[in-house]
């Protein structure tokens, strides 16, 4: 037995090719791509220890989401130790071997995307004119562009963007357009997550906050800082997220704030308390779950301001996520028992809802709950479920660890997704 776990692990090349470790690498999520090694591979943690140059606790606290890779050369030491090839490493948003000294990195967009981004990176000139689009007709665009989002049509709004992000001006503007391209530039840094793409993400949460600054309101530069939290929680740098949220927070909102002040001050709060339990800050993450109640409470009931889903069913949401995170599945199904989802009106929340409870379900060894968590979610949010690389890590560990009961369901999903259980 010893000389087997010691045998070196080899990795075929069509490995790298696979759909779900495509979407794990493109996250940077080596959790993922070690729980994948595993399954398909056979492998022990002291073997991809081994292989990526690691110890066995550090392949374990990835395995289990305790860590995440936040320091460049780490990650250019374990694609070393992996061999990974050129595709793989440019999903990881590394250069080639040959050129890692060129700066010639960036990973390759998929072909979908190509014309966000190019929207994302103009090649005009500052101060050329921006495409001919009235102001009335961007608000409408944008709207109808949000409105898509939260209803989990992607493929729409990745349509819609290069037209509308390029009709804003890149020099000269009113407050009022460029906190619309504040809001234009949110959508796409969420869009661009979802779809896995979140080098990308980070560079539309930029070209947001760059935008907010110039319109000089404070809605607009608080709701960019909640798109960068998001996109920082992306690459898996969650103590950073958190911190941007801790430290705007005091006196952020005054006794007479509006109700948009309070919706995205709120919203911003939630998404704090996320990148604390990712980061395993228990206490930081409860300490924001219950500023958020407070302020929802000032808000009054559930609502959409300013595109948020604020409201006291939004924190509940959120309760049952952060519990997720912290590994506390009986406390992430009490929470969402306590949600009617019928009653949620964005798809995009009852989608998100059903999938941490399908995740809770899986921790909690349910495997049958999960199953149908999952369904609920693919029903109601096909796109959700078949674009984001976390729901095919789940599905993939749901096929790969089901009861005799459950496993034709289980894999036939996993099929249907492309994941490779």
């Amino acid at each position: 037995m010893a000389e087997h776990r010691m045998t070196p692990l080899v990795i075929p090349d069509a490995f790298w090719d696979q759909p779900d470790v495509r979407a794990a690498l493109s996250e940077r999520d080596l959790g993922a791509v070690f729980h994948l090694f595993r399954r398909q591979l056979g492998a022990s943690q002291n073997r991809i220890a081994i292989a990526a140059g690691l110890t066995q606790p550090d392949v374990s606290a990835f395995m289990a989401g305790r860590r995440t890779v936040r320091d460049i050369d780490l990650l250019e030491r374990i694609a070393g130790g992996l061999d990974l090839p050129a595709r793989a490493r440019h999903l990881l948003g590394l250069a080639s071997p040959e050129h890692a000294d060129s700066g010639q990195a960036g990973p390759t967009p998929a072909p979908e995307l190509t014309e966000l981004v190019a929207a994302l990176h103009p090649s005009a000139a500052p101060g050329d004119p921006p495409a001919s689009m009235e102001p009335d007709l961007l608000h409408a665009r944008t709207a109808a562009a949000k409105r898509d989002y939260q209803a989990c049509r992607y493929s729409k709004v990745v349509d819609a963007l290069p037209r509308l992000l390029t009709a804003f001006p890149t020099r000269h503007g009113d407050p009022d357009t460029w906190a619309l391209a504040a809001d234009a530039y949110q959508l796409a840094t969420s869009v661009l997550i979802k779809l896995g793409a979140s080098g990308l993400a980070m560079v539309a949460a930029d070209r947001s906050l760059t935008a907010a600054e110039r319109s000089g309101q404070p809605v607009a530069a608080m709701a960019s800082k909640r798109a960068l939290t998001h996109a920082l929680m992306s690459d898996g740098h969650h103590r950073a997220a958190r911190q941007v949220v801790t430290g705007v927070m005091n006196g952020a909102v005054s006794p007479g704030a509006p109700p948009r002040m309070l919706a995205v001050y709120g919203a911003l709060v939630l998404r704090g308390a996320s990148a604390a339990a990712r980061d395993e800050d228990r206490a930081t993450a409860h300490q924001l779950l219950d500023e958020a109640a407070a302020v929802a409470r000032r808000a009054g009931s559930d609502g959409n301001v300013h595109w948020t889903g604020f409201g006291p069913t939004n924190v509940v949401q959120h309760r049952v996520s952060v519990a997720v995170s912290l590994g506390d599945a009986g406390a992430a199904i009490d929470h969402a028992r306590t949600v009617r989802v019928d009653q949620l009106a964005l798809v995009e929340r009852k989608a998100a809802l059903w999938l941490d409870v399908a995740r809770a379900y899986l921790q909690w060894g349910k495997h049958h709950r999960a199953y149908e968590a999952v369904r609920a979610a693919e029903e109601v949010a096909p796109e959700e479920v078949r674009n984001r690389s976390s729901v095919r890590v789940l599905v993939g560990d749901l096929a790969a660890t089901a009861p005799w009961s459950l496993r034709a369901r289980s894999r036939q999903l996993a099929d249907r997704l492309g994941v490779a259980p």
